[in-house]
């Protein structure tokens, strides 16, 4: 049965890629756009040493085409000294220069010469600098687009254009440079040679056999575009699915086009949320939070939040609560500024967040996630990541504030163990810990806990608890909770309710009013109630 199923849906798959796709845009079109986003990597701006290797390679590219002409040249003189027979000096001279000129030159096809493996051999840091920095450009372009627009996209597809497009630019970028540009030369020096030392008619069908040739090649291209760009679409669709499919076809130049349209449409997507023109640096001084009648909706018409006002003191803790979907999360969301509002503001310090740069804004807040992203690195590393040029002394000191400093002092390699593939090495209360060292590190003066120790056991949750409460002593704190009782403290517990904030107050406020918070209390409550006397009945059998 598996194997019918497999051969059927590959059988779809393969029938896609080989039927005729309807009508698509030829691939040279935009090629001016193309090209002229890859050409200011070509020439490194600001490294004269590299900027040397430029010119040197362009040196010496046409002293190779020199040499071309000067072999043929040579190659007639030895046949004309050999036939005259009477001038050995001429000879053995012609001879001397053919040989060099060979070694320079290359045996023949698919046989470099030293000019053009030294040519290679320099390229390489150019090319470096030129996939670094596509590649930088993008990363930082995909981080500056909405969070909207990363919940809409497929990571497979995203990362499957980002490295088939950064392998093609090297490849496009020799092919033009070294490839096409030359043979463009060699053509027209072709042509004049041929005029001038035979006739305007061996010039003549020289340039009739090249035009033939390049519209030839030009119309079968186009041809076969179709089909290249089709492979890349089933290709996302495969590395999606964990499917492999191989396939045949195979111009360089115009697969590398095709190849990067997807990183170069990656490029051209528009940036969602964007710095005001004459955004400025957040000037933060105290702390202060507010929100003003707030409303927003991710989709038009269906609201999240509905005027939603209210506003943290510096050094108090607010608390969010309310069920699922109520808009908790949201507000946590857009204080990073994540998302435009549809109307009211956010204001930091009296500072319409709207209004100042993104990067200042989210440098001075601090967030411990319910689910800690972790990298394949170093523990070390990974408590870095929030602020790159601490030192280690400075890493050491948070794990210490996050009470992990001794667990990471136990393992055989200290700050140098690996954490694994998101942090699988670690156990939740211990990336929990990382998180929060990060957070210490960074030294924000506003701190998100989102549902920072809902996913934890309730000991790990009460250690989680003294260390979150060290952090967050005379910080501006905003806090997503689902236990009740992690937020008992809190200055403010704001209950929200279908996007609006239902009530508002202290813990004890709250209870006294006997309404939605009241009953989510007590339904927690009764839950832990149930839970203990189940333990102590299990214990109980346990013991006999």
């Amino acid at each position: 049965m598996t194997e019918v199923f497999n051969r059927k849906e590959m059988h779809k798959i393969v029938n896609v890629e080989v039927q005729s796709p309807a009508s698509v845009p030829s691939s040279w079109r935009g090629i001016g756009r193309k090209v002229g986003l890859l050409l200011p990597y070509v020439w490194p701006r600001g490294s004269v040493c590299l900027q040397g290797l430029v010119l040197l390679c362009v040196g010496l590219l046409l002293t190779e085409r020199l040499v071309n002409v000067l072999v043929p040249v040579y190659s007639k003189n030895i046949v004309n000294d050999l036939s005259a027979g009477n001038n050995w000096t001429s000879l053995v001279a012609s001879v001397c220069i053919y040989t060099l000129l060979k070694f320079l030159q290359g045996g023949g096809a698919g046989t470099s010469g030293f000019i053009s493996n030294l040519r290679q051999f320099l390229w390489i840091k150019v090319q470096q600098f030129t996939s670094r920095g596509v590649q930088v450009r993008l990363f930082s372009h995909l981080h500056a687009l909405s969070l909207r627009w990363h919940l809409d996209r497929k990571t497979g597809d995203v990362l499957r254009s980002i490295d088939r497009g950064t392998s093609s630019i090297n490849n496009l970028l020799s092919y033009i440079l070294f490839s096409i540009l030359p043979t463009i030369c060699d053509i027209i020096v072709a042509i004049v040679y041929f005029s001038s030392y035979f006739s305007l008619w061996f010039g003549l069908i020289v340039f009739i056999c090249m035009v033939l040739y390049l519209t030839c090649t030009i119309f079968i291209t186009e041809w076969r575009t179709k089909y290249r760009r089709e492979m890349n679409i089933q290709d996302n669709n495969a590395k999606t699915r964990l499917l492999t499919l191989s396939s045949t076809l195979k111009q360089l130049i115009q697969s590398a086009f095709v190849d990067m349209e997807n990183m170069l449409d990656l490029l051209t997507e528009q940036v969602e949320v964007k710095d005001a023109v004459d955004a400025q640096d957040l000037h933060l001084t105290a702390g202060r939070v507010e929100f003003d009648k707030v409303c927003f909706s991710y989709v038009p018409g269906l609201e999240v939040l509905k005027e939603v006002t209210f506003a943290v003191e510096p050094g108090h803790t607010v608390a969010l609560v309310g069920p699922s979907g109520s808009g908790k999360s949201s507000i946590l969301r857009l204080l990073f500024r994540f998302y435009d509002l549809q109307s009211g503001s956010i204001r930091v310090d009296g500072q319409d967040i709207s209004k100042v740069c993104q990067s200042s804004l989210r440098g001075c807040i601090g967030v411990v996630p319910q689910d800690t992203v972790l990298f394949n690195d170093t523990i070390g590393n990974n408590i870095r990541y929030s602020r790159m040029t601490a030192t280690q002394q400075e890493v050491e000191q948070a794990a210490r504030a996050a009470d992990i400093h001794a667990r990471i002092q136990e393992l055989p390699q200290g700050y140098e163990t690996e954490v694994g593939e998101r942090g699988l090495k670690l156990s939740g209360g211990e990336k929990q810990r990382v998180a929060i060292a990060r957070t210490i590190l960074k030294q924000p003066q506003i701190i998100l806990l989102d549902e920072a120790t809902s996913s934890l056991d309730t000991q790990t949750e009460r250690n989680i608890q003294a260390s979150l409460a060290k952090i967050c002593t005379n910080k501006t704190t905003i806090v997503v909770a689902h236990r009740l009782s992690t937020i008992v403290d809190a200055d403010q517990i704001l209950v929200l309710h279908t996007g609006k904030i239902a009530e508002r107050g202290r813990h004890e406020e709250l209870l006294t009013q006997g309404g939605l918070y009241a009953a989510m209390w007590s339904k927690q409550q009764r839950i832990l109630h149930s839970d203990a006397k189940t333990e102590v009945s299990k214990r109980g059998k346990s013991s006999r």
